[in-house]
């Protein structure tokens, strides 16, 4: 686990409008979390609270960053970036892209006071007349083991500043008009991913995604050494009570621990050599032959590495 720094967004722990900032700080500096992604809704709701108003300034903004920085250093949590900033990629209208290189610039001065360098700006789901007709080139229908070989090849993980880690649940009824989570002013993938996201490994709570191979080939295959944030979008984290920053940060904890039983091969980086579809495995004198890094992952794992 050396070189791994576990990180959350602050969202993660709870809703702006019903968890403040400070006890969901505190809740994560209890669990361990060194490292915390602003979720720019947090941000927002401090201003309008500092300021008194319901659209702040952008001086109450810069304000709010500034507290945030503040309550962060006293609890000895490290601000790894703002998110997210969404609905830029892509788009058609040049007012609109005008506006948001206007928002940008004043994130820039934001991240400043935040003491971080990093803005995470979002895939855009918008609908296809709004974007450029590049999205069929964007969209992939490839599998999953082979968009992952190709990210363990072409990735340079200099280039790799955090990763953040999140599963979700599967839906046990198609998300139609009538299901509990339906919005007729977002696509339904949004009202899934809004309500149903999980911390990783959250099995019991119905996760299912393959986090756990993604995960290790970003940090086995490609070395990267670094934050490692935890998100969660969930309908949990509007529920009342002081107890939800509270857990919310000990199931990040608690996934970081189990992390340590994935995390256990030596960097195969340093042992790894691709060549054509296959890749060598070499470890103590004794070389194996690999159907690809992907699947050789699972081939490694049959032979007790």
């Amino acid at each position: 686990m050396d070189g791994l720094k576990l990180a959350i967004s602050s969202m993660s722990l709870g809703r702006a409008w019903v968890h403040s900032m400070p006890s969901k700080l505190s809740a994560a500096s209890k669990h361990n979390i060194l490292g915390l992604e602003v979720f720019y809704e947090d941000l927002k709701y401090l201003a309008r609270t500092e300021s008194n108003t319901e659209t702040p300034s952008p001086e109450a903004l810069l304000h709010a960053a500034s507290t945030i920085k503040s309550l962060c250093d006293e609890r000895n949590i490290t601000i790894i970036g703002l998110q997210p900033f969404n609905f830029y990629e892509g788009l058609k209208d040049r007012s609109e892209h005008h506006e948001k290189i206007e928002k940008m610039k004043l994130w820039f001065k934001i991240v400043k006071i935040l003491g971080t360098d990093l803005i995470q700006i979002l895939a855009n789901f918008l609908p296809k007349e709004k974007l450029t007709d590049d999205m069929d080139t964007i969209i992939s229908e490839k599998a999953l083991n082979e968009r992952l070989e190709r990210l363990a090849k072409i990735v340079d993980v200099k280039k790799v500043f955090y990763i953040q880690v999140v599963d979700a649940e599967k839906m046990q009824e198609p998300l139609v008009k009538g299901h509990a989570f339906w919005d007729d002013e977002q696509p339904a993938r949004m009202s899934w991913s809004r309500n149903a996201r999980l911390f990783a490994g959250e099995s019991e709570r119905g996760a299912y995604l393959p986090v756990e191979k993604v995960t290790r080939i970003i940090v086995e295959c490609l070395g990267y050494q670094g934050w490692v944030s935890m998100e969660l979008f969930n309908r949990s984290m509007a529920e009342e009570g002081e107890s939800v920053p509270d857990e919310h940060a000990r199931r990040v904890e608690d996934f970081w621990k189990g992390i340590q039983t994935w995390i256990k091969w030596p960097k195969l980086s340093d042992w790894m050599v691709s060549f054509g579809q296959n890749a060598i495995f070499s470890r103590n004198g004794e070389y194996i032959l690999l159907d690809g890094l992907s699947r050789g992952l699972k081939q490694l794992a049959q032979l007790g590495y």
